[in-house]
């Protein structure tokens, strides 16, 4: 080495606050490569070093303990605690009453809610590379939010195609083995409702340029944002109306662009919330430095979707209003009965039964990971569609869950009765000696049980572009499954991977 610098930073510690520290690091000549705490630098290409350190760089001029980090993490993950109030939680916890804030420094003593998520945006990475033994290589130079850009949407791409690393899990509370040593694998299906913006086109997945814009950039060369903003209306909007010259598209548009101004609507949608948690759990300053991702919008740029009736009273179809923008409609879940989620994908156009179909083919395209039983609360209309039709499902029950089943399908469905009625597969059921039902084996619920806890991130990350979006929910899907892992153990249910045969 030929040359060594050095320079002020500040350690963030979760012991000790914010600490003054100093930061080394060499340069060798001969070789132009920079050797700095957690990564080289060569050509203008920053690679990591092999495994998760004990300190993490996470801005130019503040580094945090890993064990921090995994502290912010673990608020997001148990508490649904934004970047900003992690952030807050740190400096005025923490930061400040164990720290050196009276130290003359010539950084701020406290870390704002950009570097608690660079700081959780590189661990998860690290950790990542760590698991598939590799190295975290991006870009030197550039923007420290587009840094990691690649990566993030590399790695979204790789949880899409090969899921979630649990379709070899088994235990006791998922696994069932039945008296004739065979075994009964279960998983429930179920969506809720949370989504990011995106095209306003219907089941368009190209992501928007802006979070501000109503089309993909596809879509807006095509001029779609030039048309009425009544859905299925194709004639032009005339100029800042956003409407066409058709009298009652006029006054829906209106309407419409009124609502979303009103107090009325905000109230509506506050109780609709109901125990969503909030971003920030203070009020937001002028001068406040922190930029939180979560990318709040104009309240004129909520969407909002209206229907206007016929002002003549003559029966008139209703007037579908479409003028702000479109969110994708909800996440799909596949849930083992122990909790752990083993897969998450996107639905964008409508929580569809043939998209249901697709999605089970996708994620179980291994023979040896495929369930001999799936809950799903539609599976009268999903086994309608395939039993017969697709060798896939000739092996899988296809039952509707015990909650849906008697609170939501007819009795006078007789399909519905005789074939997806959980009662009809012993293998669910807890039989006495004498063959009564004693109860249910699995938890055909679990996957509303989840829906309640990832509900909980709407407010974090409704305004989260698509590739945040979903490296966000799969990191908390991650750490809460190895969460449940844990308690599995110690609860004596015996999870492990299985060796397929």
């Amino acid at each position: 080495m030929n040359k060594v610098e050095q320079r002020r930073v500040v350690l963030l510690t979760l012991d000790r606050g914010a600490v003054p520290a100093t930061s080394i690091h060499l340069y060798c000549e001969a070789c132009k490569i920079n050797y700095h705490h957690n990564y080289k630098v060569d050509r203008g290409q920053r690679t990591y070093y092999e495994g998760v350190p004990v300190v993490l760089q996470i801005g130019e001029h503040h580094f945090a303990e890993v064990q921090l980090i995994n502290a912010w993490i673990n608020l997001m993950v148990l508490a649904w605690v934004s970047a900003t109030n992690c952030a807050r939680w740190y400096n005025v916890s923490i930061a400040m009453r164990r720290g050196h804030h009276d130290t003359p420094w010539q950084f701020k003593l406290g870390v704002t809610s950009d570097q608690v998520y660079d700081g959780f945006t590189i661990l998860s990475l690290l950790e990542d590379c760590a698991r598939r033994q590799t190295v975290l290589q991006v870009s030197h130079t550039g923007d420290e939010k587009v840094r990691f850009a690649q990566a993030v949407f590399d790695r979204n791409e790789r949880l899409r195609e090969g899921g979630l690393g649990y379709h070899y899990h088994s235990c006791t509370k998922c696994t069932r083995r039945n008296n004739d040593n065979t075994t009964t694998k279960v998983v429930v299906i179920d969506g809720v409702t949370l989504g990011h913006p995106c095209c306003g086109v219907h089941n368009c997945t190209l992501p928007l340029k802006s979070n501000r814009h109503r089309y993909c950039p596809k879509h807006l060369e095509e001029g779609e944002d030039t048309y009425c903003c009544v859905v299925g209306c194709r004639a032009l909007a005339v100029g800042s109306t956003r409407s066409c010259l058709i009298p009652s598209h006029i006054t829906a548009v209106k309407e419409r662009l009124e609502m979303g101004k009103a107090r009325f609507y905000l109230k509506s949608q506050l109780e609709k919330s109901k125990a969503v948690q909030i971003i920030s759990s203070l009020p937001r300053l002028a001068d406040d430095d922190e930029n939180d991702h979560d990318e709040h919008a104009d309240v004129s740029d909520v969407e909002i979707d209206t229907e206007s009736s016929d002002p003549t009273g003559k029966g008139a179809p209703k007037i579908r209003v479409q003028a702000g923008r479109t969110r994708t409609h909800n996440q799909q879940l596949f849930v083992a009965p122990c909790g752990l989620v083993i897969a998450r994908d996107t639905f964008y156009g409508a929580e569809a039964v043939g998209s249901v179909v697709k999605m089970i083919e996708k994620v179980y395209k291994n023979p040896d990971t495929c369930p001999n039983h799936i809950f799903f609360d539609n599976n009268c209309i999903l086994s309608k569609m395939v039993k017969g039709k697709r060798k896939f499902f000739d092996d899988i029950g296809l039952t509707v869950d015990v909650f849906h089943f008697g609170s939501k399908h007819k009795v006078t469905d007789l399909y519905c009765q005789t074939k997806c009625n959980p009662a009809h597969f012993e293998e669910l059921q807890i039989l006495d000696d004498n063959g009564v039902n004693q109860g249910w084996y699995f938890n055909s619920s679990v996957a509303e049980q989840t829906n309640a806890w990832i509900g909980g991130y709407l407010a974090i990350c409704r305004e989260m572009r698509v590739d945040r979006f979903n490296f966000f929910l799969d990191e908390m899907i991650l750490r809460r499954n190895a969460m449940i892992l844990d308690k599995l153990h110690k609860a004596g249910a015996n999870p492990f991977m299985y060796v397929p045969t």
